[in-house]
């Protein structure tokens, strides 16, 4: 066992030299029967660092987690990341097999990465039929929160916070708790820079009193 575990280290140095993720995510599927730190950390290591959303936020639960996806908090890319790092926390042999499948997703393909999402309702669902957004909306409020404080702090644009608002509308039925931000996030598009959008400040700073 000893002999094996050098040659594994060694191979893994080797594909964190050269970069190459796929090999190591095969040679890490040869091993998917073991959960322990090696395996996971390992893993992580070849990953881009979490983003701030996930960083800023503790989200634990699959239902958590695909709210955070539902109203455009997270992206496919964040939800692997989670995957990521709740199978290295994890203290059971018995993963939602999913949530593995999740983990194992190759970030530099962009029609795997999309994936993500489908495989999380996929888990969901398996273990809830009667899922409702309703139950965490609290969550939600929570997710808006934490955005907004990004965004007055100048940690994001103002597209990553009104993209949030249109599935929120949908989610919780037009709720009171987003204030205007529907009417100030008329006309954001992606490049949209705050500059652009200097009312965006003032009904953000009243949504988050609000909230």
């Amino acid at each position: 066992m000893v002999w094996v575990n050098q040659r594994l280290r060694l191979t893994l140095l080797v594909a964190v030299a050269s970069s190459t993720v796929w090999p190591f995510n095969q040679l890490l599927k040869h091993r998917s029967g073991q959960k322990n730190g090696l395996h996971w950390t390992a893993y992580a290591t070849l990953r881009q660092p979490f983003s701030k959303a996930l960083e800023r936020m503790n989200i634990s639960s699959p239902r958590q987690a695909y709210v955070a996806l539902s109203i455009a908090y997270w992206s496919n890319a964040d939800v692997i990341e989670w995957a990521v790092q709740r199978l290295q926390s994890s203290s059971s042999d018995r993963t939602e097999e999913q949530i593995q499948d999740i983990a194992w997703i190759n970030t530099k393909q962009k029609h795997e990465v999309e994936k993500a999402g489908e495989l999380l309702e996929s888990c969901i669902l398996k273990d809830d039929e009667n899922f409702k957004f309703s139950n965490y909306e609290k969550d939600a409020k929570q997710m808006l929160s934490h955005r907004i404080q990004q965004y007055l702090n100048g940690d994001c644009q103002p597209y990553d916070l009104c993209q949030m608002v249109s599935p929120i509308e949908h989610f919780y039925d037009f709720p009171d708790w987003l204030g205007d931000l529907y009417n100030s996030c008329d006309w954001c598009e992606p490049n949209s820079h705050p500059s652009d959008f200097k009312h965006l400040e003032q009904t953000a700073n009243e949504v988050l009193n609000a909230l």
